[in-house]
């Protein structure tokens, strides 16, 4: 629901903003076991035995089990070894308690807000260090950081289950010496994101707040330097094994009878995931 002033005080430009993931967009919350243990059960979501011994195969193998050629499962006790060990392979990974993935709620899973206004500041950063603007002369980040809000505080991905678990090895130096980590992060494959940015104009002096005037705090050049930017920098977690880059689909600017509220947002979210659930 819209305050009372949204649409009288005429203070804000609007944009809608669609990305799409090159590839992998990886989790960095931590999880849970219980609902690790619970996507790799659902992963077997299969009627059919062959298929159902394929799906454990590929997945045991990911996850870094030493198994024999396909055909020596073929046997009749074949699917049941290879559900013994994937019931084994989900109580080990339950256990570990460095497991990353994504927020969720009924939805589905979910990036936060925040997240997207961090890249934008930190893409602000690297292109105009130093560089003062606007009426009071602020540093350009403190300046983007004062005049685009981006709406949601969740963005949906469109799914309700991850796309896959990847194993992350890592090296740590303690009072032993050197060793490796291994630690798992679950991960979204190129979905599409649709965000909506907020941004206060830019008002001249003596100009009121609520005059149609007002300039935009960045041009339409500056938002394409912007996002490019923060295309390369990425989003999500593990961005420096260059995980989370997408290409800009649209910037759309809106009007306010255009900007979603929170419970359109919800409802187009819905509508993306059982729409992907169809495919």
């Amino acid at each position: 629901m819209a305050g009372i002033f949204a649409k009288k005080a005429n203070i804000w430009n609007h944009y809608k903003v669609t990305i799409s993931l090159r590839e992998k967009l990886m989790g960095g919350v931590p999880k849970d076991p219980k609902i690790i243990e619970g996507w790799l059960k659902t992963k077997m979501g299969t009627s059919n035995e062959e298929e159902t011994k394929q799906q454990l195969y590929n997945t045991l193998l990911e996850l870094g089990y030493d198994l024999a050629k396909r055909e020596e499962y073929e046997d009749e006790k074949g699917l049941e070894r290879l559900i013994d060990m994937q019931n084994d392979a989900s109580s080990d990974l339950a256990a570990v308690k460095n497991t990353n993935g994504f927020k969720f709620d009924e939805h589905g899973l979910y990036i936060e807000g925040r997240q997207l206004k961090a890249a934008l500041k930190e893409s602000t950063n690297i292109l105009w260090a130093g560089v003062r603007t606007g009426p009071t002369k602020k540093g350009f980040k403190s300046f983007i950081s004062e005049r685009l809000m981006v709406i949601e505080d969740r963005v949906y991905l469109g799914i309700k289950e991850p796309d896959g678990i990847e194993t992350v090895i890592g090296h740590v130096t303690g009072p032993q010496g050197p060793r490796s980590t291994l630690g798992y992060s679950e991960y979204a494959y190129r979905p599409t994101l649709t965000f909506h940015i907020k941004e206060l104009k830019v008002l001249q002096t003596g100009q009121q707040l609520n005059a149609k005037g007002g300039q935009p705090a960045l041009t339409l050049d500056q938002y394409g330097e912007l996002l490019t930017c923060m295309e390369e920098q990425g989003i999500g977690a593990m961005r420096s094994m260059q995980h989370g880059r997408f290409d800009t689909m649209a910037l759309e600017p809106m009007s306010i009878d255009d900007v979603p509220q929170t419970s359109g947002i919800v409802a187009e979210a819905e509508k993306v995931v059982l729409e992907a659930a169809k495919s």
